[in-house]
């Protein structure tokens, strides 16, 4: 629909796009506009907490020293073929000390306490060091949020 209006002996038209701005409220409504646009079937990991702790059975693959990383999947997808891992330049050059869910999965709407065995820990009495952990590293699995997948955090043992 368009209308002619006359100002001041100039002609202005003003384009009424009645049926354009219609349709959009009603995808708008229905979840298909753009304003709409989320990520309800996708995963979304974060690491909730990472800790260090001294074990004296084998539920660390025999490790003295055991790395516990917990982390919750808050998306409505599985996210399956995990790929991660625990960082740390206290030590000298930054490296990676350990992968706590390597091809793992945690199911959408869950929280799971990954255990690994961090043996390099194992010869020494005490430590403090800043440690910082990643899950989906390499952005395999897509997310609604890729921006929360690290967690830094001091180790004091």
């Amino acid at each position: 629909m368009s209308r002619v209006l006359f100002i001041g002996g100039r002609l202005v038209a003003v384009l009424l796009l009645v049926s354009f701005l219609a349709a959009c409220d009603q995808d708008d409504a229905v979840g298909g506009g753009s304003s709409a646009q989320t990520a309800p079937d996708r995963a979304d990991l974060t690491i909730t907490s990472a800790t260090v702790q001294r074990v004296s059975d084998n539920s660390c693959s025999g490790a003295a020293t055991c790395l516990i990383v917990t982390v919750a999947n808050r998306g409505a997808r599985d996210a399956t073929g995990l790929q991660d891992g625990c960082f740390t330049d206290s030590f000298g050059a930054p490296r990676l000390v350990a992968s706590f869910a390597l091809g793992g999965s945690v199911p959408a709407r869950s929280t799971i306490t990954f255990r690994s065995g961090w043996s390099d820990l194992d010869v020494m009495v005490s430590a403090t060091f800043d440690l910082v952990c990643e899950v989906d590293a390499v952005d395999r699995i897509i997310e609604s949020n890729e921006a929360n997948n690290t967690y830094s955090t001091t180790i004091s043992f």
